[in-house]
This record gives structure tokens, C-alpha cells and sequence, in this order.
């Protein structure tokens, strides 16, 4: 019982802490939904790492896509792999805060049912361990757009720029 309501203190943490910059964003007078999800120059925060390098990376071709020499194909895959890892995210996140609404009504009940916390705790974390490597096989696959040159053009921009 005290894994279980450990697991579930750091769920509903992390579940928390991902609805915090949505929330405040929106109920502080800039709202994502008023300019397509972008956020004016500032990179929007992923909970997740590998999602926010994917979405940093992807950001980083679109930007440079005619110095890096990109066709109108590859540019299309990338908008493409950005739009199914943002939408995947998207679910990741509303399905974490559904769970946490489930994990409160549950901890709610005149007695407590450990098992089916349990099973729920092991359902969302399967569902975590599937989503975290959808998103390395979109960062692996956006990766797999740029030919060798093109990423090699990359990294030489990404050089000159960070400096």
C-alpha cells in the first residue's frame, strides 16, 4: 500500500506539474490557442526529453530548411513528424490527468482497493514505457529525413549559432 500511494504521489506530481504551464499560459492572458500552439519566439516546455529535443530539432530544420537545402518532401515529413509527436504528447498528457481523477476517486472510497490500484499503476506505466519509445522512434525517424550532408549542414549551423 505505501508503493502504491508513493507511486501515486509522484504521478500526480508529474501530472500536476505538466498542467501548470497550459493553465497558466491561458489564464495569464497569452493563451497557446490564439496563435496555433506557438508561443512567439519562446520554446514550449515537454515534460518529456526526448519529445522536446524532437520538437527543438524539428523547430531547428523547418527554420533553416534553405540553407540546409531541404525539398518540399522532406519538409512536409517533418511538419508531419512534429504534428503526430505534438498529438501523441497532447494524448499522453490528458490520459496522466485522467488517471490522477481516477487515482483521487479511488483513494476516495470507504476502502481503499490496493489490486486495483495496483493494475492501474501498471497500465499507466505500461502506457508511459509505450509512449516514451513512440517518441524515440519519431526522434529516430525525423533524424532519418536529412541526408548525411544535410546533417552535417546542421550541425555546422547549430555551431555557428550557439556561439
Amino acid at each position: 500500500m505505501k508503493k502504491a500511494l508513493l507511486i501515486l504521489g509522484i504521478l500526480a506530481t508529474f501530472a500536476f506539474a505538466a498542467t501548470l504551464p497550459a493553465y497558466a499560459e491561458c489564464h495569464g492572458g497569452s493563451c497557446p490557442m490564439k496563435h496555433d500552439g506557438q508561443s512567439h519566439g519562446e520554446e514550449e516546455e515537454y515534460q518529456c526529453p526526448v519529445v522536446a529535443k524532437l520538437m527543438k530539432k524539428a523547430h531547428f530544420f523547418l527554420e533553416n530548411q534553405k540553407d540546409l537545402g531541404l525539398s518540399d518532401e522532406q519538409v512536409t515529413n517533418i511538419k508531419a513528424i512534429k504534428m503526430d509527436t505534438k498529438k501523441a504528447y497532447i494524448r499522453q498528457m490528458a490520459e496522466m490527468q485522467i488517471f490522477e481523477l481516477d487515482m483521487q476517486a479511488e483513494l476516495s472510497e470507504p476502502k481503499v482497493d490496493a489490486e486495483k490500484l495496483n493494475g492501474m499503476i501498471d497500465t499507466m506505466s505500461a502506457n508511459m514505457a509505450t509512449g516514451g519509445k513512440a517518441s524515440v522512434a519519431a526522434f529516430v525517424k525525423l533524424k532519418g529525413v536529412l541526408s548525411d550532408d544535410q546533417m552535417a549542414k546542421a550541425k555546422e549551423i547549430w555551431a555557428k549559432s550557439s556561439h
